[in-house]
């Protein structure tokens, strides 16, 4: 029976993964929306962002070994605990600056407003500086979220930001969040294919197949 589960499992996660070109051409036509969260929760510091224009003809990088079956076989998620391990032993960077002017932040009116109250910190953002506080930040999703709207302002987020953010989005069940998000990612011809498989394991391990 534990075999039989997880060729299920296994068998899902290939089927999914055979569908990521089309999801990939299926974002990158998809219209414009709010990169963040609707409803009620429109009116605190994440219903927001002021837009950055993107090519609306764009489209999202291709590579075109990347659905082979091999690849899809070899597939794995980024292991971001190993990633921070090797950055917090290799160099010297102290998020509690950060963390602390986002206590302050979360009661701003806009997003807008909140990134600008993280501009006034002592602390310079960097991609190692984003990425570790993103991480410190992964049980508290809108947090994390506004460090990764901050680090995006300075271009501060490299691939794995990008695929970390979704990934924390994706623990939290934010799905539509995170789909929008790699939408508008995709529309600005950044490739978005890591954050695709992360949102589809994400998302099995949701309905329960996850490996």
């Amino acid at each position: 029976m534990v075999r039989l589960l997880h060729r299920a499992r296994m068998l899902h996660k290939t089927l999914s993964l055979h569908f990521v070109p089309r999801i990939l051409t299926s974002v990158s036509l998809q219209p414009t929306t709010s990169t963040l969260v609707q409803g009620h929760q429109q009116r605190h510091i994440f219903g927001a962002f002021r837009r950055t224009p993107c090519n609306q003809r764009s489209r999202v990088p291709q590579n075109g070994n990347f659905c082979t079956q091999q690849n899809l076989q070899d597939y794995e998620i980024i292991n971001f605990e190993d990633y921070v391990k090797r950055l917090t032993e290799n160099f010297q960077v102290d998020v509690s600056g950060v963390t602390g002017v986002l206590e302050q932040a979360k009661g701003c009116a806009s997003g807008d407003e909140a990134i600008a109250l993280l501009d006034q910190c002592a602390v310079k953002p960097s991609q190692d500086l984003i990425f570790l506080a993103i991480w410190d930040m992964r049980d508290r999703w809108q947090l994390a979220y506004l460090l990764f709207k901050w680090g995006e302002k300075w271009d501060c987020v490299p691939e794995k930001t990008r695929c970390l953010v979704i990934w924390v989005l994706g623990n939290h069940k934010k799905f539509s969040t995170a789909w929008t998000l790699i939408t508008d990612l995709a529309r600005k011809s950044i490739d978005v294919q890591e954050a695709v498989l992360i949102m589809i394991d994400r998302q099995d391990e949701k309905h329960g197949f996850a490996s």
